[in-house]
């Protein structure tokens, strides 16, 4: 005989005490622990009544009431209970038996009988009863949870919700006292609910703190698990409340669980040791479970009134026309200053939009319910206000559980000022282009005005910065008139320019006798390197045609060039009346330094740019200077002087 069955008490009826000892002894054998044995039919129902068996073998022929009366009695007595019956009889009479199929018997056994045979049988029935049972079980559990369903989810107030949880749960389970913990969306205590039998509930705003970190409480919620405890006093996680004046001997808790996040737990309580049992802790999860769900939805109607309630003061306050849809987009709502603009009433409420405004606004309204995001257009009054053709900016914002908000601005009066605004922009980018072309190659202006982005650029670039100077020029303006200072500078730098947008240079600054360039700005240029070699080299090599024209007159000048790569910051600088396109950086300071150190018809550059693949050993030559410290370096740099060779000239 299976384990499973061992437990189950069996009853034996028969009015032979031999007959009662031979069952009783046989299914001993067989394992069965709890079978009684009584002499009649009426001690029979006397026994059944004190306590119900889980299968009854009951002889046929027994005076006063006999099997069959037994059994009709059992089953109209108990129709809800699921009893095993089976009749024993020395009767072969297949009447008999039909007889006994008819009053409630679920099986018939002849004497005398197998002992193998009886035990199948009694098995087989066990079985099946187990297999009732549990679907009765199960269809209480769901009859009781479509109940406990029912009740929390007919309540919308949150505080109401707590409350029949915490009496539900007491009522259901037989438990003495019931204790609901809730947290916050943060995970921190909220409140705490208490139900004892046969009092009223009552909510606590605080908690002993060891409770939540080290109680049986806590530990549901830090474990997300329910827990059975036959006896707390067995279990170190048992912890009383302060206010517990009852001992308390079983527990069980489970918490509960919203979206994988713990926002609470309920534990029942009893003094009564092991009065709870693995089925009604099964229970106590589902009644958990359906729970979460309404605090949650009480929660988020809660916040769906309080934003509304938000929303009609901020309605009222507002001084734009303001209009609010449900879902679906009929209008739920107007502010009085819609009222007034757009002429509308209660009446209006109710309406789809495009009922009521032109359907390029509802247009707008399908765009904003398709993208679940907010959009917005310029849109006119014709319909509304026939008489008037003024023009509106309407913005269309989702509102969470409760449709969309739509708000005009009137920005007829600003159409002029905007206008306005566009052509002192237009004006102010053209100022810019105007200061570009004094910077760049028609070239590289040309990609300018196909990029208007980088007139408000800001940004960092690896750049490759030159600067040539005069050498003598402050002894020139002292010994020499202004007009012929002058017109040396303006012969000397249109020719220099030249040659710098040859190589598409940038020239940022013409600084008394000075020149700024960079490469490799605002566009990469592969090869910068080799374009600021070659510039520098171009340069020198034409000064020396307008050195000698210059020292016919008796102006000794010469030119000196510093090269260096790094990093640079780009941008326009300046206010509405004046603004440069600027560069400052490390670089620029670097090659600022090296400039200083050249002599007439040399080029200072920092060792990082090769120069031999440029320079015409011919025409100049190449030299590696020591290492030297420059201002604001802490290192020593490695320079190359590039020198002209005198008297030679470039082809």
């Amino acid at each position: 005989m299976s384990d499973t069955y061992t437990q189950v008490p069996i009853l034996v009826v028969d009015d032979n005490e031999q007959n009662c000892l031979v069952l009783q002894l046989m299914l001993s054998d067989a394992g069965f622990e709890n079978v009684v044995a009584v002499r009649s039919g009426q001690a029979a129902l006397d026994r059944i009544a004190r306590k119900m068996p889980g299968l009854i073998l009951l002889d046929v022929m027994m005076p006063n009431m006999d099997g069959y009366e037994v059994t009709e009695t059992v089953r109209t007595t108990y129709p809800e209970q699921y009893i095993p019956i089976i009749l024993v009889s020395a009767l072969e009479d297949p009447q008999e038996r039909m007889k006994g199929i008819q009053v409630g018997a679920n099986d018939f056994i002849s004497k005398p009988f197998d002992k193998g045979e009886l035990l199948a049988r009694i098995e087989s029935l066990l079985a099946r009863k187990q297999i009732l049972d549990e679907l009765a079980h199960e269809r209480e559990r769901l009859a009781l949870l479509y109940t406990v369903s029912q009740a929390l989810t007919s309540q919308l107030d949150y505080q109401q919700i707590i409350q029949k949880i915490v009496s539900l749960t007491t009522d259901l389970t037989g438990a003495a006292k019931a204790v609901l913990a809730l947290l916050d969306r943060n995970g921190q205590f909220r409140q705490k609910i208490i139900a004892r039998a046969g009092q009223e509930t009552r909510s606590v705003d605080t908690i002993d703190p060891l409770v939540l970190s080290k109680g049986l409480l806590g530990w549901v919620i830090d474990n997300t698990q329910s827990v059975l405890i036959p006896d707390v006093s067995q279990d170190e996680r048992w912890m009383r409340f302060p206010e517990d004046d009852e001992p308390t001997s079983s527990v069980m808790a489970a918490p509960l669980v919203r979206a994988r996040q713990v926002i609470g737990a309920l534990m029942l309580s009893s003094p009564k040791p092991a009065i709870f049992e693995p089925q009604q802790l099964d229970m106590l999860m589902a009644i958990c479970n359906q729970a979460a769900v309404a605090l949650e939805n009480a929660r988020l109607y809660e916040q769906a009134q309080q934003e509304r309630a938000r929303i009609e003061t901020l309605l009222n306050q507002m001084g734009d026309p303001v209009v609010v849809t449900d879902l679906s987009g009929c209008i739920a709502q107007i502010n009085p200053a819609a009222e007034r603009e757009f002429r509308l009433d209660s009446s209006t409420i109710g309406q789809p939009l495009s009922e009521v405004f032109d359907l390029a606004l509802a247009d707008l309204l399908l765009r904003a319910q398709e993208r679940s995001a907010s959009v917005s257009g310029e849109f006119t009054t014709r319909k509304l206000l026939p008489d008037e053709h003024r023009s509106f900016h309407v913005s269309v914002s989702p509102v969470k559980e409760i449709g969309y908000t739509l708000i005009w601005q009137d920005i007829s009066g600003l159409k002029e000022s905007e206008r306005v605004r566009l052509e002192s922009e237009r004006a102010e980018k053209q100022h810019i282009l105007d200061a570009f072309s004094r910077y760049m190659s028609p070239a590289l202006l040309e990609r300018v005005l196909n990029d208007p982005d980088i007139l408000h650029r800001r940004e960092r670039r690896e750049a490759v910065v030159v600067f040539a100077d005069l050498r003598g020029f402050t002894q020139l303006t002292v010994e020499h008139s202004p007009d012929a200072v002058m017109a040396l500078l303006n012969k000397l730098f249109p020719e220099m320019i030249d040659i710098v947008h040859q190589y598409e240079g940038v020239i940022f600054d013409i600084t008394g006798d000075e020149l700024m360039i960079a490469f490799n700005v605002p566009y990469t240029q592969e090869d910068a390197n080799q374009r600021a070699l070659k510039t520098v080299i171009d340069m020198q090599h034409h000064f020396t045609h307008l050195k000698a024209e210059w020292a016919k007159q008796g102006m000794m000048v010469g030119l000196g060039a510093g090269i260096a790569r790094g990093p640079v910051v780009l941008g326009h600088v300046g206010g509405p009346s004046h603004m440069n396109y600027a560069m400052v950086g490390e670089a620029v300071n670097i090659a600022h330094r090296l400039v200083d150190l050249a002599e007439d018809a040399q080029i200072v550059v920092a060792s990082d740019i090769l120069v031999d693949a440029v320079v015409d050993h011919q025409l100049a030559t190449i030299q590696e200077l020591p290492p030297q410290i420059l201002k604001g370096k802490a290192e020593a740099v490695t320079l190359i002087l590039i020198e002209l060779i005198t008297g030679q000239t470039q082809e």
